[in-house]
């Protein structure tokens, strides 16, 4: 009888611990993510957007907070909330919404400067998804390559004369999702 009175004490006490709300990371990132919550809660257009539970959270310098916010399944846009600690209470600064990084991919071209800096002799030479450091090359159709070298020419550089004629590489962010390119 003693012994299932000591199990049952472990169990009672262990019961909340094991199924309580998330609880991971330090109290500031907890206190953040809760306040993240509350402000998702108040504004539905966003999480309707990009999700209604706060997940990933960092926390910088005691007083800054980043809260990722993910619909279940995984949507294609993805919520940053940034907040800051103001006498105690975290209180939202930003709230934006950018394309999943799953769905992101990094496509870098080749080109030679001609004497004025355009770009001249422009290549796509990989599709590189950041995530997996992985070669994706059917990633793009053949007028998003196009679109892309267009992007590349129109781009405005500024070489110094001794890099005339040499070789270089410059990358565009492509959203698999949207089927666009992110100019920033």
């Amino acid at each position: 009888m003693p012994r299932v009175l000591c199990w049952l004490l472990v169990i009672v006490t262990a019961f909340p611990i094991a199924c309580g709300a998330k609880q991971t990371g330090t109290a500031a990132a907890r206190a953040a993510r809760a306040a993240a919550r509350e402000w998702l809660q108040l504004n539905p257009q966003f999480a309707a957007k990009t999700g209604k539970e706060p997940g990933s959270t960092t926390v910088k310098d005691r007083d800054h907070a980043v809260v990722l916010v993910d619909s279940w399944p995984p949507g294609p846009v993805q919520g940053v909330i940034r907040l800051k600690r103001v006498d105690g209470a975290w209180t939202v600064t930003s709230a934006n919404a950018r394309p999943h990084p799953k769905h992101l991919v990094s496509v870098n071209f080749q080109f030679v400067f001609d004497p004025s800096g355009n770009a001249r002799h422009i290549r796509m030479t990989g599709c590189v998804d950041p995530l997996t450091e992985k070669e994706v090359p059917a990633a793009l159709t053949a007028a998003e390559k196009a679109e892309g070298i267009r992007i590349i020419a129109s781009r405005t550089y500024h070489p110094i004369p001794e890099v005339t004629g040499i070789t270089r590489y410059d990358f565009l962010s492509f959203d698999r999702h949207t089927r666009k390119y992110l100019n920033d």
